[in-house]
C-alpha cells in the first residue's frame, strides 16, 4: 500500500464479463492507494471548489473532444462529477448533447437507463483531459457491454 500525506481515494474496478449479477468486481481503499491494483502512470486530480460539484467528487475538465468531427472541441473549461460508484463521468447536459450530435449513429438517451444508445457502433475517440492530461478512449473503452 502507497500512502499519501494528503487525502487520497482509490477506486478499482475489475472487468466484468457480461453479466451484472456478479457485483464483486471492485474495492474502494480510503486514505491511500493499492499498489496492487493499478500499472502504469498514475495521476492525481484535485477535487473542485465549483459549485454545486464541490458537494460531490466535482472536478475540473480542461476540454471534452470526439475524434473525428467536424468540430472535435466539445467543451472546454468544465465541470464534471466523477461517480465513484461506476465508472461514469457526469458531464454538463450541454456537452452530453454535443457528444451525442458528434458521434453521430443514431446516438439518443435510452429511457429506460438514461444511457447513450446507439444504432450501430460508433468509431470516434472520446476524448477527456483533466488539469492538461488528455484521456483518449475508443468506443469499446466509452460504451457499457448490452449485456449490462
Amino acid at each position: 500500500m502507497h500512502w499519501q500525506s494528503e487525502e487520497t481515494l482509490g477506486v478499482y474496478f475489475a472487468p466484468v464479463e457480461g453479466s451484472s449479477i456478479d457485483d464483486a468486481n471492485g474495492e474502494l481503499t480510503l486514505g491511500g492507494v493499492d499498489d496492487w491494483r493499478f500499472f502504469g502512470e498514475l495521476f492525481y486530480f484535485r477535487t473542485t471548489t465549483v459549485e454545486p460539484y464541490a458537494a460531490y467528487w466535482g472536478i475540473d475538465v480542461s476540454a471534452v473532444t470526439f475524434i473525428p468531427s467536424i468540430n472535435p472541441a466539445l467543451a472546454t473549461n468544465i465541470t464534471a462529477i466523477v461517480d465513484t460508484g461506476t465508472t461514469l463521468i457526469l458531464l454538463p447536459s450541454s456537452v452530453y448533447r454535443a457528444f451525442l450530435n458528434a458521434a453521430g449513429h443514431g446516438a439518443e438517451v435510452d429511457s429506460k437507463t438514461s444511457l447513450t444508445r446507439f444504432d450501430s457502433k460508433p468509431f470516434g475517440v472520446f476524448g477527456i483531459e483533466f488539469s492538461g492530461v488528455p484521456f483518449m478512449l475508443t468506443p469499446d473503452q466509452y460504451l457499457v457491454p448490452q449485456e449490462q
